[in-house]
């Protein structure tokens, strides 16, 4: 999900007063989620809605190897 699809999703709380709870399931989103998003909204706006998904998964860690000096990062 891009940030606007979640701009879309949290558009009905911050424009409709929907609480986020009340669409959450509907959305197949947690309310956590979706508090995050807000939190991430109501500090930077909507220039910040595409920074609600921080890098903290392994699959978005850049890749390394192993060679005889130690970790680098992978070309």
């Amino acid at each position: 999900m891009d940030g606007d699809e979640r701009w879309r999703v949290l558009q009905l709380h911050v424009e409709d007063q929907v609480p986020l709870a009340a669409f959450a399931p509907d959305a197949r989103i947690s309310a956590q989620t979706l508090q995050r998003w807000h939190q991430f909204y109501r500090v930077g706006g909507i220039v910040a809605r595409g920074l609600a998904r921080a890098p903290t998964r392994e699959r978005d860690a850049p890749q390394r190897s192993l060679d005889n000096e130690g970790f680098q990062e992978a070309n």
